[in-house]
């Protein structure tokens, strides 16, 4: 019983990590796309798009905002490493939220 109730937490878990991941690269293709006037964000459609993807990211960027800020200002442009931050916390967190549950099955099961 408690496998199943594991292996259901543990897709769930990768489907909303998946999400993310790829939510976070379209986010800095998208703004790079803005930033060199690709992309107009006056369209309607990509309006729509880019602010549904800045409704979604932006609580998770505005955490990680207090732990590091941009780095530039003035005649340097601004960069922000959150989001890069972000793909790189995603791709270790994965495995180690893995690496628990199998722990907690084993447990359990003994």
């Amino acid at each position: 019983m408690i496998e199943n109730i594991a292996g259901i937490f543990l897709i769930i878990f990768n489907a909303v990590v998946q999400f993310y991941y790829w939510l976070a690269i379209v986010h800095i293709l998208l703004s790079w796309l803005l930033a060199f006037n690709i992309i107009d964000p006056q369209h309607p459609i990509a309006g729509k798009i880019v602010s549904g993807i800045n409704r979604l990211i932006t609580p998770i960027y505005d955490w990680m905002y207090q732990f590091l800020r941009p780095i530039g200002g003035g005649m340097i442009a601004m960069f922000d490493f959150r989001p890069m931050l972000f793909i790189v916390f995603l791709y270790f967190f994965r495995p180690m939220v893995h690496a628990m549950a199998m722990k907690l099955i084993t447990l359990l099961n003994n």
